[in-house]
């Protein structure tokens, strides 16, 4: 069967969405070098476990959850099923299969924070639709059965998991796109002459100072490089700044 018969522009709207979100993990620090992973004690003594900024790991939650809503058209696995289609070039299908299933594999074991009871599909799924997207009063997900497991393994244990859990799964999305999603966009643009109907990019900059293609500067400060420890002092000076008080 002929790449024409099976590849239709809504499979490369459903392609080059999900390299855009890709795109967008990229830029998040979250899935930096420099993000903050460890644990130190024993049983006999109190687990300490060190993490990076909540924002920046929020951040990227949204950007991961694009990928991994089975709602989506940017769904790892919907896009998989269209990268493994006839007539799609071997190395693109080896690629995108050897890494679906690594991610397959990953997701659906026992978690080793954890214990045999959830996967870190079911994981997953409960942080991101009962405290993140979702409030969890309905649905399969319920926000009473993420408080249980938060309550039985500890909050601690239970977030590390799911950080855990996100940057690896983040990381193996982003080897997809790179060895198989965005080859086979320049396959379906030189063989079919099909391009997305939207252009790639990072809707929100990638920068914190751009100039715009008509020449308008975008400056983009954080206004939460504050922290909830903060002394007086330090709070004053941060509402010093404030546009407010320029004239003071």
């Amino acid at each position: 069967m002929a790449l024409g018969d099976t590849i239709r522009q809504k499979e490369v709207d459903a392609v080059a969405s999900f390299v855009e979100a890709v795109g967008e993990l990229d830029l998040e620090p979250f899935f930096g070098k420099d993000e903050q992973f460890s644990t130190s004690g024993s049983a006999e003594h109190k687990v300490i476990f060190r993490l990076g900024d909540r924002f920046h790991f929020r951040s990227a939650l949204i950007s991961f959850r694009r990928i991994w809503m089975p709602t989506e058209p940017s769904h790892w696995k919907t896009v998989t099923q269209i990268l493994t289609r006839p007539g799609v070039p071997r190395e693109i299908l080896a690629q995108a299969s050897s890494h679906a299933q690594l991610i397959e594999q990953y997701v659906s074991r026992p978690d080793p924070y954890l214990d045999k009871e959830i996967d870190g599909t079911r994981i997953i799924d409960l942080w991101l639709n009962t405290v993140f997207a979702h409030g969890g009063i309905e649905g399969r997900n319920k926000r009473a059965d993420f408080e249980t497991l938060s309550d039985k393994y500890g909050q601690g244990r239970f977030e590390y998991a799911f950080r855990l859990l996100i940057k690896w799964t983040g990381e193996m999305f982003q080897l997809l796109s790179k060895n198989a999603a965005k080859p086979a966009l320049e396959v379906f643009r030189n063989e079919l002459s099909l391009q997305p109907s939207f252009r790639i990019g990072a809707a929100f900059g990638t920068k914190r100072k751009e100039v715009t293609k008509e020449g308008e500067l975008i400056i983009r400060q954080a206004s939460s490089e504050h922290f909830s420890e903060e002394t007086f002092e330090q709070r004053f000076q941060r509402i010093l700044k404030r546009p407010p008080f320029d004239n003071l």
